[in-house]
């Protein structure tokens, strides 16, 4: 259960109604409550950069196709798990708060620019050709 809410001058505004009527339909035993700081999904212009640009110049200087290039960065970055089956599941970008998609298009850069020497410039920065 995910339940969002807010603090404000160090008062929480928690829906105990909603959390009593989930609690009633579960089974007895111990839970963990986990209060986490809250950010806004990506934004269609985080997603264009990270399209257009990231995994545009890596895939161009690197001779693969975008795809290939955004699952091997997912690959390398946030990586996979193994299912019940034995299958490799590849761990998902489009759920990723500002912050978490942030961090990973940083490393991305971070990496381009010591391992392999490409240049990525930040969002709205501005580059002569």
């Amino acid at each position: 259960m995910k339940i969002k809410t807010n603090i404000k001058d160090g008062q929480i505004d928690l829906d105990l109604f909603e959390i009593e009527k989930w609690s009633r339909k579960q089974e007895d035993g111990d839970y963990k409550l986990e209060i986490t700081k809250s950010y806004k999904t990506r934004s269609l212009n985080e997603n264009s950069y990270y399209w257009g640009v990231i995994v545009k110049i890596l895939s161009d200087e690197l001779g693969y196709t975008a795809e290939e290039m955004h699952y091997s960065l997912k690959e390398k970055f946030i990586g996979s798990w193994e299912d019940d089956n034995g299958l490799k599941v590849m761990k998902e970008t489009k759920g990723m708060d500002t912050k978490t998609f942030e961090d990973y298009c940083s490393n991305i850069r971070r990496w381009a620019s010591t391992d392999l020497s490409i240049f990525i410039p930040l969002p709205n920065e501005s580059i002569d050709v």
